[in-house]
């Protein structure tokens, strides 16, 4: 909500993949465009190339600055095809700590690892447990606590040059 009440010029809109309709109209409201592709939730080889392939058309549509990703289906999906269509800036952030994580998780983490370029987690907790197993570089690993204290008018971004523009930014995850 920052971003749309700051002197800065942001774009945003969020992607989902299954269905987001409870808070679209929330953000809507606030001025954020929500997308939905509407692919089952089952994992088939279909549905995977699917998220994938329309998650690629879409940044290619929309020609964002920056990809932001939330959650391991939509890091691992929008990840790749932020790489893909050549986004330079591409953020995930990681919410919980897993026990005893499947195989697929921690493919996901490494595809994560190596195709974003800040890694963003909501507790120091969360950090110090994927950073030393050796899931997430520390070099490309930050903390913004997710907690009520958070004052969100005091988070800056520092990397965006207001004369370039709009800076526009998709941010690919659940609703």
């Amino acid at each position: 909500r920052w971003l749309l009440t700051s002197d800065n010029e942001f774009e945003i809109r969020i992607l989902t993949y299954f269905d987001g309709d409870a808070l679209k109209p929330d953000f809507e409201k606030i001025g954020v465009s929500v997308d939905c592709l509407n692919i089952p939730k089952i994992s088939t080889l279909n549905n995977i190339v699917r998220k994938i392939n329309l998650t690629l058309k879409y940044i290619k549509k929309f020609k964002p600055d920056i990809v932001h990703t939330q959650l391991l289906d939509t890091d691992r999906y929008g990840q790749i095809a932020a790489f893909l269509a050549g986004v330079k800036r591409r953020i995930c952030t990681v919410h919980n700590i897993e026990q005893d994580e499947p195989m697929g998780f921690k493919i996901t983490r490494k595809i994560t690892s190596i195709l974003s370029t800040q890694i963003i987690f909501v507790a120091k907790c969360a950090m110090k447990h994927y950073c030393s197993i050796g899931a997430y570089p520390v070099s490309k690993s930050m903390v913004i606590n997710n907690a009520p204290g958070f004052i969100d008018n005091k988070f800056e971004i520092k990397e965006w040059d207001p004369g370039k523009g709009i800076c526009r930014l998709i941010n690919v995850g659940r609703l």
